[in-house]
């Protein structure tokens, strides 16, 4: 199992240049292949904007991919679409998803203040562990705006979808996540019979870290798919 941060989130926050879908794509096929695992068939889950690149980076290595997974992923079709959506949220994504001074200066702070911004993050989310919410401050404005415009902003997981016409794919979320399109999934479902809309009662956008039994059953049921 392979693991990996966003470029240039987290444990993968030294990366340097663009952050977009295809920037993603290279540094994961550098990190598989720097570990000998270029060539093995693969299943890939990703959460939230992870979830969007899991679907884009699976569309590249269609032929080596045997399912894909993804949870709370913020599947827009347009900028437009996805600027409203999370503007709709709360406040504080509003703040953080703007393009404007003033997000521009809020991460600027976070960049300067990394630790206090940290513990901050802690105090907004309680209800997530230590390590994760700590985790959250740690991007600069380049690789989120990047990884924002690329990844969120951008429909290319569309024509991504269209071309996993033969491999399992499941889309799974909490009833209480705010940052799926209500709908979108079991939307798209009814036109790919290869794809599978999941719903979570109980969960919200945390549902892997909320309700990993959950998830885990999710991802042993893709693992006993067979090679098509």
């Amino acid at each position: 199992m392979v693991v990996p941060d966003l470029l240039g989130f987290g444990g993968s926050m030294d990366a340097t240049g663009p952050t977009d879908a295809q920037a993603h794509i290279a540094a994961l096929d550098a990190a598989l292949t720097a570990l000998g695992l270029q060539d093995r068939p693969t299943i890939v889950a990703g959460h939230s904007m992870g979830g969007v690149l899991a679907i884009r980076w699976a569309a590249a290595h269609r032929d080596r991919v045997r399912a894909v997974l993804t949870s709370g992923a913020p599947l827009y079709r347009n900028r437009a679409e996805a600027d409203a959506h999370i503007g709709a949220i709360g406040p504080m994504e509003a703040l953080l998803a703007g393009d404007g001074p003033l997000p521009r200066a809020a991460c600027a702070w976070m960049c300067r203040h990394r630790s206090a911004a940290s513990w901050l993050a802690v105090a907004y989310r309680p209800d997530l562990p230590i390590p994760v919410a700590r985790s959250g401050v740690k991007h600069t404005w380049d690789t989120y705006s990047g990884a924002m415009d690329g990844l969120i902003r951008d429909d290319g997981w569309l024509p991504a979808l269209d071309a996993l016409d033969r491999i399992p794919l499941t889309l799974a979320a909490g009833d209480y996540d705010p940052v799926p399109v209500p709908g979108r999934a079991a939307e798209l479902a009814r036109a790919r019979p290869t794809l599978r809309s999941v719903v979570h009662p109980q969960a919200d956008h945390g549902l892997p870290l909320t309700h990993p039994d959950w998830c885990r059953q999710l991802v042993s049921e893709a693992l006993t798919i067979q090679p098509g």
